[in-house]
């Protein structure tokens, strides 16, 4: 992952979020800075132990998705695999805060088993924006990743929550969580989680999902 900003952004850190498909194998890897401002989390690793990928973080705050399993060393070609849950728009892809051992800054009631989360622990609002960049040869083929970004409302609100940030992100395209005060933005001790979607279903072993996601914070006007 990286954090940065121009002129006008508060810079928070740098580091590489990756996913391959070669060979039947998928490795995810975040780093980042786990910082007071712009905190990076696992979720589903902090919630349960049994989803296909473990989320973990390192000593040196690298998050990591391993999707090992046994013998496997990877997702499997003609599959869909989900890093993360993929009924975010269903309560049954949530836990209420009492099995939720993540210490966020601000109260809530229910969290996502995401992949991972995005929390606003500064002083300021920030526009948060997430762009894929495919790094990979001979590149993705007729495989996709995507990341399915949404915010922290639980669907027992409503048929409108989660809100989910449009488009979906497959490529460079971003996807801009805005500034502000509103219910959509990233204000201050807002959540923002992830869940990533793997499909091979129309690939083979050759494909390649390597590049980097950029996730830029800069500081609202």
């Amino acid at each position: 992952m990286v954090v940065s900003g121009g002129a006008s952004s508060l810079a928070l850190g740098t580091g590489a979020f990756t996913s391959v498909s070669a060979d039947r194998d998928i490795s995810v890897n975040v780093a980042g800075d786990n910082s007071a401002f712009l905190r990076m989390t696992p979720v589903v690793h902090e919630i349960e132990e049994s989803d296909p990928a473990t989320v973990y973080e390192t000593d040196g705050g690298q998050l990591t998705v391993d999707v090992t399993q046994g013998d496997a060393s990877g997702v499997n070609v003609n599959a869909t695999t989900w890093i993360g849950t993929p009924n975010f728009r269903d309560q049954s892809g949530w836990v209420d805060e009492d099995d939720d051992n993540i210490d966020w800054i601000n109260d809530h009631s229910f969290t996502p088993r995401a992949a991972f989360a995005i929390e606003n622990r500064g002083t300021q609002e920030y526009e948060l924006s997430f762009e894929y960049e495919f790094a990979g040869n001979p590149g993705p083929g007729d495989s996709a990743i995507e990341f399915h970004i949404y915010d922290g409302a639980a669907p027992e609100f409503g048929d409108d929550f989660p809100r989910v940030y449009k488009p979906t992100l497959t490529g460079s395209d971003p996807v801009t969580v805005p500034a502000g005060d509103g219910d959509g933005s990233f204000g201050l001790g807002k959540r923002i989680f992830a869940s990533i979607k793997i499909d091979t279903t129309e690939g083979s072993v050759d494909d390649d999902l390597s590049g980097t996601l950029t996730i830029t914070a800069e500081v609202a006007d």
